[in-house]
Parts: structure tokens; sequence; C-alpha cells
């Protein structure tokens, strides 16, 4: 397959120089499914993108790869923040949904790739079942241990590529193929389901089936049957127990439960890095459901674990008062406790969605500050976890974003590396997990390994805007104001309606103490706010307001703004948010206390970031930097203050650094 690979790229390569078709083009030309892949691939071949193609001329056309190993192939503290929440949620559903999938024990020449499910209805109405079935064939399948079913996030990378079926699955090495295709005619769904083998084409089973609610559970049994019966796998008694499990007599409730697993499904494709509006709004939609599912049945337990996630990873995030995280959290771990409660002897270690509401209970005790009823809980996944031998890659992965969450740098990039050195190369990495590569190296000072993984994110989500905000905060940080002004400029002139590159520009224009450009972007930035969901620096905003209202003797709009900023920091403190326990409360406090000439008082509340572990590089550039910090910089309790956070950023840049020359990231 690598020599397929490279001869492809080899084909692909000379297609480019003669300057006839576009890259996607290329791309599908040459056999690659996706666009994305191709750049990557030709990336690691070639050691630059093909957009970058005209800028080697003249060279010669050889892979740059040497012999080492292939890799595969917003932003600052209030990004970290949300993203360290983010990571744990997304390691849940990772994990919990995905980590039996991956187990390998499996009996060879069993293995088996689920096709996406096609609705050939004009209206698509009845889609959200046929995906649903889809799903629940999946989950039957999975729990079969004589079969191999290839992982959905492996199969969703092929969906959309314009590739056969036959060509994905000889691309995802599976023995077998299951089909299905529905249509439906005014109140008729028929759905017809094809299982091929491989290498010969043949077909081994076919069978047209009638589609309603009514018969939703049996033929979503028989199918998994008719898969095990061709398979010839061994069905042992727990197996099929699972297969004949119902989660609800109340197929209405299940019809519910359906839409609102297709609400979250679209949300998460609606959803980009600065605008999750459209995303929320599905996903406001699915809340809607699973709470109907749960009004027509109140013991039906999988509602419960979605509501959970909807409270924790959207309410509890997103909202615009502390009151109202504190109380999206606690109804979060409620509804988490219910479908726990509610299992009817299901297992959380084998069951999908049980496990998920077992992650939340952990993210909520941590949440809370009960750090060590969430290592407990965490440490019972991992015994759990310890059975699959084969999958050790898997447990770097967890132990990566469990350490981005407790912000230690040192042991989330060893794991990620590892992570990377172990991970089978068919699996893709998420892209998330670049992105938390990226933070990890960048708050740790190593701008190069960041680039390198940045790049290895921006071949997934192909975002340029995001790529130029993310390249101008390592200047910024680095000291280079000049560099981040025109990296968030080429940012701007791509979307010049994205509120995160005007906040940047803002930035910008304050550490260049251009402070009536900093007004007037501000301005631009208040006029184009509708919603606080949809701008991530929305309090690093307001500090930086405060201090330009000031800068041009707006001194009331300043006062005002600064009176609700304390009392919202200092509530965080009272109720201990996960802020207030990682000291960024504090730290927000002393910075608006020291914008309006508090002195002693932004000294307080500054000393207070001397009892975190690690100091993120953002922060010692800012403590060194930030121009409304000038009036206390020379005082001798703020410089006690810096040189504690100098030794602790300096000793962990150094760990990572032997680290990183042992992994040969770095020389």
């Amino acid at each position: 397959s690598q020599f397929i690979r490279e001869y492809r790229l080899q084909q692909a390569i000379e297609m480019l120089r003669e300057g006839t078709y576009t890259v996607s083009e290329v791309s599908y030309k040459v056999g690659f499914g996706s666009a994305a892949y191709f750049t990557k691939c030709f990336h690691d071949y070639f050691g630059y993108p093909p957009g970058e193609l005209g800028n080697h001329d003249g060279e010669n056309y050889k892979s740059k790869i040497r012999h080492s190993r292939l890799k595969s192939l917003d932003l600052d503290k209030s990004d970290l923040i949300v993203w360290s929440i983010v990571f744990i949620l997304l390691l849940n559903i990772f994990f919990i949904i995905f980590l039996p999938k991956f187990n390998s024990s499996k009996n060879q020449g069993k293995a088996i790739a689920i096709m996406h499910f096609e609705d050939l209805s004009p209206s698509a109405e009845k889609s959200y079942i046929i995906n649903g079935l889809r799903q629940d064939i999946l989950d039957n399948l999975f729990s079969v241990k004589d079969i191999e079913v290839v992982p959905e996030i492996l199969m969703d990378q092929y969906e959309n590529s314009g590739l056969s079926n036959l060509e994905i699955a000889k691309k995802t090495k599976a023995d077998f193929i299951l089909t299905a295709k529905g249509e439906t005619n005014g109140e008729n769904t028929t759905v017809w389901f094809e299982l091929i083998e491989t290498n010969s084409g043949t077909q081994l089973w076919r069978e047209n089936k009638n589609l309603a609610l009514s018969n939703y559970n049996e033929l979503r049994k028989e199918v998994a049957y008719a898969v095990v019966n061709e398979l010839k796998a061994n069905l042992s008694v727990q197996e099929k127990a699972e297969i004949e499990r119902i989660p609800t007599e109340n197929m209405t409730a299940y019809n519910f439960y359906l839409k609102g697993d297709e609400y979250m499904k679209i949300s998460h494709l609606n959803q980009s890095l600065f605008n999750r509006k459209e995303g929320l709004t599905y996903r406001a939609k699915a809340k809607e459901c699973y709470e109907k599912a749960i009004e027509l049945d109140s013991t039906f337990a999988d509602p419960y674990v979605k509501l959970a996630n909807f409270y924790i990873n959207v309410g509890y995030l997103f909202s615009k008062t502390v009151e109202l995280q504190v109380a999206y959290l606690d109804s979060g771990f409620e509804m988490a406790q219910k479908a726990l409660d509610n299992a009817k002897g299901r297992s959380w270690m084998t069951d999908n969605n049980l496990g998920w509401a077992k992650n939340l209970e952990a993210f909520y005790y941590y949440a809370k500050g009960n750090k060590e009823k969430a290592m407990e809980l965490y440490s019972e996944m991992d015994k759990y976890r310890k059975g699959f031998s084969n999958d050790i890659y898997n447990k770097y992965h967890s132990w990566t974003m469990r350490n981005g969450l407790f912000e230690n740098y040192f042991e989330m990039i060893k794991n990620s590396l590892k992570y990377l050195e172990l991970k089978p190369e068919l699996i893709p990495t998420p892209s998330y997990f670049y992105r938390s590569m990226y933070y990890s190296f960048d708050y740790t000072g190593f701008n190069d390994p960041a680039k390198k993984y940045l790049k290895d994110l921006m071949n997934i989500i192909d975002d340029s805007v995001t790529y130029y905000c993310y390249l101008s905060d390592l200047e910024t940080h680095s000291g280079n104001y000049e560099n981040a002004g025109y990296l968030i400029n080429r940012a701007y002139k791509l979307d010049s309606t994205n509120l995160s590159c005007k906040f940047y520009l803002l930035k910008n224009a304050v550490f260049t103490k251009k402070y009536s450009d900093a007004l007037q972007l501000q301005e631009d930035i208040l006029n184009n706010l509708e919603e606080r969901t949809l701008f991530y620096f929305i309090d690093e905003f307001y500090l930086h307001s405060v201090y330009i209202f000031l800068q041009n003797n707006k001194k009331l709009e300043a006062q005002e703004l600064a009176k609700e900023a304390i009392k919202y920091y200092q509530k965080q403190i009272d109720y201990n948010t996960l802020d207030a326990q990682r000291f960024y409360s504090h730290l927000h406090l002393a910075y608006v206390h020291a914008i309006i000439n508090n002195n002693n008082k932004a000294l307080d509340y500054l000393a207070e970031i001397k009892n975190r572990e690690t100091i993120p590089r953002w922060l010692l550039h800012e403590l060194k930097e930030l121009p409304w910090l000038d009036n206390i910089r020379n005082e001798p309790e703020f410089q006690e203050i810096l040189a504690d956070a100098e030794a602790k950023y300096q000793k962990e840049h150094e760990r990572v650094g032997e680290l990183l020359r042992e992994f040969g990231e770095i020389e």
C-alpha cells in the first residue's frame, strides 16, 4: 500500500506541474479519496504541501522522507479553558464509543466495513431512522468478539469520497462490506441490504425489507444475525443477549431519541472553531428530542446520557452567568446518574452510552474541585482498559487528553508523541488531538513543533483563517508584534467579519500602544457581538475594553465595565469554578484592579498564581509585557511573582526540551 501511495504521489506531482488541474482534481484522479489526506501524504513525502509546488521549480521531485517513522498527517488563555474541557469531553466520546471498536484481538478474516446507509428519497425525512438503524447494527456487531468491525472514525473519512464501496473496503482492509439503501414512498420505507465479500466481489446475502418503527428492532436484529451467520462467527450467550436487548419498549420515545442523535450529528458537521451558532441551534433541537423521549419513557437510559452531555458540553461551557454554569454542571451530573440508575443490568464497562455517563461523572467531580474522586473514577476506567492489550496507543490518547485537562504539559506531550508512534497508520488522528499538541508546544515555548502540528491540523480542517490566527499567537507570545500583526492581517483579509480576527488585531494594537485603533476595533466588535457563545475571548475582550476606554478618556464607560468585571470574577471564586481553581479568575481580577490603579488589590490577587504548578508561556509573556501592569511592574511583590512564574515556566520548558530531543522532534 505504501508503494502504491508513493507511485500515486509521483503521478500527482507531474500532473500538478502541468497546471491543468486543481489540487482536489489531481487528488481524485490519482486515487486519493480525500483532498485533505492527499495533502497530508504529499507533505509527508515531498516535504511541502502541493500548494507550494511553484516555490520548488527545478528541484528533483523525490521523497524528502528520511529513515524515520511517518507521522500522520483561537487561542490563548481563554481558549485553554474551553479546549481543555472540550478535549476531555471529546475523549469521553472517543474512548467510550470507539475503544471497544478498536479491539484488535478479533479473528482475522472476519473484518467488516459497515458503509454509510444511503437514503434515496428526495425529501430525506426518514434519513434519521435509516442512520439510526446503521448505528444500532454497528453496535450489535461491535459486541461480537469473533467479528472485527472497521471503526466509524475510519469509515467517516471516506464518506462522500467518490470511492466505490469495494475501494473503501480494500483501503480499510475489510474482508466484507455491508451496504444499505433506503427509499420512502408515502408512508412506506424500503431498505435494500447487501453483504459482499471484498476480494471476490461475491454477494453473500441480499434482502429487501420494509422499515417502520413497529419492526425497527426486529429488523436491526435480523440484519445483525444475518451477518453473524454469513461470516460464520461464534456467538456467546452474552453477545446474543446484547443483540436481543431493546433500550425501550416505547418506540415513539425511541423515534425522538433517533431524531435527537441526527440533530447532534448535524451540529457537529456545522460547528467550526469561531462560529458555533448554527451548531448550538441543532443541539438545542436535539435536547428537546431527548427530553420528549424521557417524557414518554422515564426509564429509558440513553437519552439521559445525551442530556448529561448537553448540559456539560454545551450549557456548562457556554453559559452567560456563573449561576447558570454551575446549574448546568449539576444537571449534567444528575442526568448521568439517572442513566446509570436506569440501566437495568447493563454494565458501563461494555455499554457505550453508560461508559460515556461514567466519564461525565468523573469530569463532574473534577470541575467541582474534587480531584481525588475524579482520578479515582478515571483510574477505574483505566483498569477496565487494561484488558485491551493491543490498543495501548488508545491509552496514550486517553492520558494525553487527561493531562491536558490537568494542565500537565510535559505528560501531555509525552503521551501524545507515544500515541502517534504506536497508532496504526489506518486510524486517522482526530483534529482536536493535533490542536492540543499545538497548544502544549506553544505553552511550553517550542514554536517549531507547534507549527509542525499546526500544519497537520490544517490538513484536516483546511481553515486558513484559523491557521494565521494560531501563527500570530506564537509570534505574540514570542514578543514579535510586527510579525503577529502581519499574520493576523492576512487572516482578516480572508474573513473581515471574523470577530476573533478583530480581537487579535485589537490585542496587537494594545501591545503596540495604538489605542485609537484599538478603540475602533472594540466598537466594531461590540456592534457585531450577538451573543457570548459566538466569541471565545469575551472575558479577555472586556478586560481589554476597560483599559482601552481609559486610554481614550472614556472614564465613565471604563468604571462601569470594571465594576461588572470585578463582580463576575469574584463570583467565579465564590462558586469555585474551574477558572477559579486554575487561578484565572484571580489573574483577571488582578488585571482589572491594575487597570483602575487599585495596586494593592492587584498585587494580592496576582500573588495567587504562585499556587499554580505550571506556568504557560502566554502568562509569562503577559506579566512581562501587558501595558496595564506598568504601574506595578517595578514593585518588589510583583518582581517576586514574576520570578516564581519564570522559574516554573523555565523548569517545564527544559523538561519538555529533553523529551523532544529524545523523540527526535528537535535537535
